[in-house]
């Protein structure tokens, strides 16, 4: 089990921890969140003309 694997034994008082499945919505909603700040970022770029209207992202 991956959980024995990572478990901190230093820790006092288990309790105080957040809830796993707290943390799993948080690791999956923030990556959405920059996504969709980028995507408003190339919007904001392609209507003031700066950006290319493909929606790709070029080197």
């Amino acid at each position: 089990m991956i959980y024995r694997a990572l478990k901190d034994e230093s820790l006092k008082d288990v309790d105080d921890l957040i809830d796993p499945q707290v943390l799993a919505s948080e690791a999956n909603t923030e990556p959405e969140s920059v996504i969709d700040g980028l995507k408003d970022v190339l919007d904001e770029l392609e209507s003031n003309g700066n950006g290319k209207n493909n929606g790709s992202i070029t080197k």
